[in-house]
């Protein structure tokens, strides 16, 4: 007869404790991905407006029908944080090639810098919008 254990398939996993840097690398990679998105997002909702809105003024009438603040800048703000985690982080990799900030302490640091530099630019970019 053969005995079936309660054990998980891969031990590995479940002991496994993710590091910041990993999860800051696949957090650049997925606000690349995010942002060519929203890019190509951009340039086919213009495409659209060009080829299919033939006078101005329907645009405007349009536009003035959808309260769409709110949705807007929400998306506003995503997006510029979504730039600036990628753009700190995509420096602090620049650093790490160039030899500088290695060890664990700075890289420590570094980590808490970003996150701290990120979440102040989200703050002030909601105060902007708030403010006007």
């Amino acid at each position: 007869m053969v005995k079936i254990y309660n054990r998980p398939l891969s031990p590995h996993l479940t002991i496994y404790i993710p590091q910041t840097v990993s999860i800051f690398s696949i957090l650049h990679r997925i606000s690349a991905l995010f942002l060519i998105l929203f890019i190509i997002f951009v340039v086919i909702t213009l495409k659209f407006i060009i080829f299919f809105v033939t006078d101005y003024n329907i645009l405007l009438q349009w536009t003035e029908n959808l309260d769409i603040l709110l949705l807007t800048n929400i998306i506003f703000l995503s997006i510029f944080t979504t730039f600036n985690y990628h753009l700190l982080n995509g420096l602090r990799h620049i650093n790490w090639d160039l030899g500088f900030f290695l060890d664990f302490s700075r890289l420590k640091i570094s980590s808490i810098l970003l996150i701290f530099f990120v979440f102040w630019i989200y703050l002030l970019s909601i105060l902007k919008i708030w403010i006007y």
